[in-house]
């Protein structure tokens, strides 16, 4: 459980954070573009000097550029898929928990006059 916690908690944010920081950098230093049949194709990647794609993986690269997602409900497919992990990374609930509601509100209105 120890182990668990310290995964969740300490490591896998800051693995994110260096993914995430290694993919700007490469969007940043390695972005150029070529072209297929007239069509520019702009992508990233590490390279050095003049290099050269096929035709087909620009073709894929610009497919996957363009896609779409019809299914409005992903959100609740990725939820049911990680579940456990969501459970994990949800923080405990301290919130504490009357049996009895108790409604006086405290008045700084004077007594009636009789």
């Amino acid at each position: 459980m120890v182990i668990v916690k310290l995964v969740t908690r300490k490591i896998l944010p800051l693995l994110l954070l260096i993914v995430l920081n290694v993919y700007q950098i490469n969007v940043l230093l390695f972005i150029h573009v070529h072209y297929s049949k007239g069509i520019p194709v702009t992508h990233f990647h590490p390279f050095s000097g003049q290099h050269e794609h096929p035709d087909d993986g620009l073709h894929f690269i610009v497919h996957l550029s363009s896609f779409l997602s019809l299914n409005s409900d992903c959100g609740i497919t990725l939820k049911k898929l990680f579940r456990s992990i969501i459970k994990v990374l949800q923080p405990i609930k301290t919130t504490p928990v009357f049996k009895e509601v108790h409604l006086r509100i405290p008045s700084l209105r004077a007594p009636p006059l009789f």
